[in-house]
């Protein structure tokens, strides 16, 4: 009986220590996939056959919803996520690092998020973000229980992902917040959130309007009419009804004006409306750029300015004029850089037909 135990020790010593070499000749051979250099395509195919020859290796099965998630194929990048979850027991430290686990939770959040279920969708973010590189993604469980009108908790996950991670807060993210600040009457808390947007030049439809009641609400009434124009000036260049002859000219009342951007930016184009505008302004109003990035007009006022300071540098303002085209193609102030372009073209005798369709188009 004693020589038996024995024989089945050694078997027991020897089949370990195979499951142990196989375990290092798998991970061996994955890391030399991952460092190949081989083209994308070529890399996840080969992860996909490594992967089916492995069906117990749990990082392959992430990389690969990683990559199907990031082609927005949800189907995919679920199949592979479960499978990945399958593999995990009590003793999932064996299978998976935490890093791994952590990115299969958030990346199955993002997944539910994309399919509209929410509850599921904060289950899995929260359990991302107990891992310190996960915490961003108590950002994506407040906009989940945004979505079924939790907004008490909305607002306290992203309190708690703001005071962890504010750098990692996205546009979508912060506009979310902004909202939900203002749902709970936080609205000085939403108005600095809402001027972290607009110092960093994002804008979006319904921005304006947004700000200038939220400012009227903490009694900043200066501020909520700058809103006021500010949301009519981004309207103008994606309107594509808007015309030259509906359009609306603001009056801004100089006393009122501050060190601010929004203020330069109306004073700018008040001086140069009144002819009253030198070269410093010009200069100024080209520092103004990063806060209005997504501005025909912003655009459109640079060119005005170019034609009258600098006139022999014309051409290298061309761009600018294609950047009003690119923003809204269809509206008001596109027609009127490329009528700009054309002008400019036929004053050049040296530019083909061709030149000026590749300048255009």
């Amino acid at each position: 009986m004693k020589h038996l135990s024995k024989i089945f020790l050694v078997f027991i010593l020897v089949w370990a220590a195979g499951c142990t070499s196989r375990e290092q000749t798998v991970s061996q051979a994955y890391e030399a996939l991952v460092s190949s250099n081989l083209t994308e395509e070529a890399f996840f195919e080969a992860v996909q056959d490594f992967e089916i020859d492995n069906p117990q290796h749990f990082p392959s099965k992430i990389v690969l919803a990683d990559f199907y998630l990031s082609k927005n194929n949800l189907q995919m990048a679920l199949q592979y996520l479960r499978r990945a979850e399958a593999l995990l027991s009590d003793e999932k430290d064996k299978v998976a690092s935490d890093k791994e686990l952590c990115m299969m939770n958030g990346l199955i959040a993002e997944v539910m998020f994309a399919q509209k279920d929410f509850l599921s969708c904060v289950d899995y973010a929260k359990k991302c973000a107990q891992y310190d590189m996960g915490k961003k993604y108590l950002y994506l469980a407040a906009r989940a229980l945004m979505e079924f009108n939790k907004i008490e908790e909305a607002v306290s996950s992203f309190d708690a992902a703001y005071s962890i991670v504010p750098s990692d807060m996205t546009v979508v993210d912060a506009q979310s917040y902004m909202y939900a600040l203002s749902l709970v009457g936080r609205n000085e808390d939403a108005i600095g959130i809402l001027e972290q947007l607009t110092s960093k030049g994002f804008w979006f439809n319904g921005l304006g309007s947004f700000a200038e009641q939220l400012y009227k609400s903490t009694g900043k009434h200066d501020k909520a009419e700058l809103y006021s124009f500010l949301n009519h000036e981004f309207s103008s260049g994606y309107d594509n009804s808007y015309s030259l002859e509906a359009k609306i000219e603001f009056d801004i009342n100089e006393n009122n004006l501050t060190d601010s951007f929004e203020y330069e930016f109306f004073s700018l184009k008040k001086k140069n409306s009144c002819g009253t505008s030198d070269e410093d302004d010009f200069f100024a109003l080209l520092r103004l750029e990063p806060y209005f990035l997504r501005f025909p007009s912003y655009y459109w006022l640079v060119w005005q300015y170019a034609k009258k300071f600098d006139s022999e540098g014309i051409w290298n303002y061309v761009p600018v004029l294609k950047k009003v085209i690119a923003l809204n193609p269809e509206g008001y102030y596109a027609e009127c850089a490329r009528e700009e372009i054309r002008h400019l073209v036929k004053s050049d005798d040296g530019i083909s037909d061709s030149c000026m369709d590749s300048i255009l188009f």
